[in-house]
């Protein structure tokens, strides 16, 4: 692959190209299911769950940037069979979701009538363009995301300042909504079950946000640029999806009748985005969103190519896909896992059969868990990264970046993941209003909340299988290739991370070393206000305050000893130099004590 993904590439991959349908429209079922606590409340959950993920990811992406990212991550540090398996499942998930996307794009175009005659030919149009952005390389795939990414994020920005006008009544109608719709219809519905059926919702609008681990082998710089593309989507996570749910909680009641009840009649017009536009009666607005649909729709399209393109050829260089994958071009271009990805694409034809709406609901099926099971294997990955990493002495701060939740935050998302994904097994097996439903369309519906479960575990036996893993006399016998990762003796550094290499070229680019900061999760211009504020939290035993003077004299006599030295080879006396450089490191050191010991309790 060749490296053309420029910084600036990165920074808007990483805050814009994961924003799709699952934020601009199915946000609205979630709301019509749950209601608008619950549906923040799913929102910031999932936002819990996959802030320490994207950190582990990016941890382990900059010291390896392998071509298949978390899948041979995964494959590394965990087991191969379960590495093909998380391989196989984002494959699947970006496979599926291009001809989906595609089918919603049709659908979006309807909002201004039917300019042509078949729906058919929208998508024949899209797919083109499509076929044209990644066959003119990488560099023009990043381009484009920069721009889509920078018409989705001017959208959520201008929405969030109208909404929050439009709720005070500052403006367009002049009337201030304020919790109105809390109280009535009212906060919440569904209960519980409310609760756990837009958990997936939520973690549907977030997919794709571990896109920017997958561009590190492209990426001209990932040691520079990758943590902070990783601190990006941390803001998009805090401002643009947090917030914009937040709104519009507060201006749509959960039971207007324009949002969508399930995900079958996927249209523009049930997006709450839409819906809050129409409400506040602004002319001409409403257009503009479903154009800024439209082109996120686009967006997302656009991404999946390049995910199952990339993991897909990695997984065939290891064996666990068909040789035929591995062929790249001079350009860098995996032109067999290109034409695999449009051919999927044909699928969105499907949608001139008279239920369109059960053509979306089954492809939606497929990747509904994909998601949370590839944000659980990493989050599980990065613990065992961690372990290789103290089983070989590798020391953290050597690290080109490290994550600033560490290990505990890895633990704390795995634990949440698994929570997802558990509440999904239980929403399938209790669907909200589960006793108007039919025994028949409880199972179908069950099935196709698990699909992605299924998919994986299938995959994974059937690895497991073709590995040589047996069963003889009712026990399983392991084959050779299925055993779990022996971190001491199967993980090997060298190739992704040789210390001494790194150390060498940090010498020379210490401007471009991602070093930790305490207040990482602060605005830049914000910091100095938040330090200015801040105080010692923990003062110095006095064995450390004589441990510090001993360490100062022993500087200063070092100082005065090398000018001597000095003074002997030139015959000159450099003693006021001395006594400044004195002043100065004392200086310097008490600033750094302040700087060490305060405000511990904020990073």
């Amino acid at each position: 692959m060749k490296k053309d993904l420029k910084g600036y590439h990165i920074q808007f991959i990483a805050l814009g190209s994961a924003i799709g349908t699952g934020l601009f429209i199915v946000s609205g079922q979630g709301l019509a299911v749950a209601g608008p606590i619950p549906l923040l409340a799913a929102f910031v959950f999932v936002a819990a769950a996959l802030c320490p993920t994207i950190f582990a990811l990016g941890e382990i992406a900059t010291l390896d940037p392998d071509t298949g990212g978390f899948f041979e991550h995964c494959r590394k540090y965990t087991d191969e069979a379960w590495g093909g398996a998380m391989g196989w499942n984002y494959v699947f998930q970006w496979l599926v979701a291009l001809p989906l996307e595609l089918v919603a794009a049709s659908i979006t175009i309807q909002y201004w009538g039917n300019p042509l005659r078949y729906r058919s030919m929208w998508i024949v149009i899209f797919l083109i363009g499509l076929i044209i952005i990644n066959i003119l390389g990488v560099k023009r795939w990043g381009d484009v995301e920069v721009l889509l990414s920078l018409v989705k994020v001017a959208a959520i920005l201008g929405f969030i300042i109208f909404g929050i006008l439009c709720d005070l009544g500052l403006g367009f109608q002049g009337k201030a909504i304020g919790i109105h719709n809390w109280y009535k219809p009212g906060a919440a519905v569904n209960g519980w079950l409310g609760f756990c059926s837009v958990l997936i919702t939520s973690a549907v609008a977030y997919s794709g946000s571990e896109m920017v681990g997958l561009t590190a082998n492209e990426q001209e710089n990932p040691k520079r640029d990758m943590p902070r593309a990783i601190k990006k989507v941390f803001f998009r996570i805090g401002v643009f999806y947090i917030v914009s749910v937040f709104l519009i909680g507060l201006l749509i009641p959960y039971d207007d009748q324009n949002l969508m009840k399930d995900h079958g009649s996927l249209i523009s017009k049930a997006s709450p985005f839409v819906i809050a536009v129409k409400n506040a009666g602004v002319g001409g607005l409403p257009h503009l969103i479903n154009g800024v649909i439209l082109v996120t729709i686009l967006s997302v399209a656009n991404a999946s190519v390049y995910g199952s393109s990339r993991v897909l050829n990695a997984m065939a260089n290891q064996g666990l896909a068909p040789r035929c994958f591995t062929y790249v071009d001079k350009k860098g271009r995996p032109l067999p896992c290109f034409c695999l990805a449009f051919a999927f694409g044909l699928f969105a034809f499907l949608t001139e059969l008279s239920n369109q709406g059960t053509v979306f609901t089954w492809l939606l099926s497929i990747c509904g868990l994909s998601s949370i099971i590839t944000w659980t294997s990493i989050c599980f990955t990065h613990i065992r990264f961690r372990e290789a990493l103290k089983l070989h002495s590798k020391a953290l701060s050597t690290l080109p970046y490290e994550s600033p939740l560490g290990v505990f935050g890895s633990w704390i998302g795995l634990l949440l993941n698994i929570f997802i994904i558990i509440a999904q097994f239980v929403t399938a097996i209790f669907p909200v209003e589960y006793w108007t439903m039919s025994t028949g369309q409880r199972v179908q519906h069950g099935f196709q909340s698990t699909m992605a479960f299924l998919l994986v575990l299938i995959v994974f036996i059937i690895f497991k299988y073709f590995k040589g893993t047996k069963i003889e006399n009712g026990k399983i016998i392991m084959g050779p290739g299925t055993k779990g990762v022996d971190l001491t003796r199967d993980v090997n550094f060298d190739d992704a991370w040789n210390e001494g290499d790194y150390v060498k070229w940090a010498e020379h680019h210490s401007n471009e070393l991602a070093k930790r900061e305490r207040l990482w999760w602060c605005y830049k211009p914000l910091k100095k206000y938040i330090t200015f504020f801040d105080f010692p939290w923990r003062l110095l035993s006095e064995k450390e305050m004589v441990d510090r003077e001993d360490k100062i004299k022993r500087e200063g006599i070092r100082i005065e000893e090398e000018g001597r030295r000095a003074e002997m080879r030139n015959g000159e006396s450099v003693q006021p130099q001395i006594e400044t450089e004195r002043v100065i490191l004392s200086q310097q050191r008490i600033e750094q004590w302040n700087i060490d010991n305060r405000g511990v309790g904020l990073s």
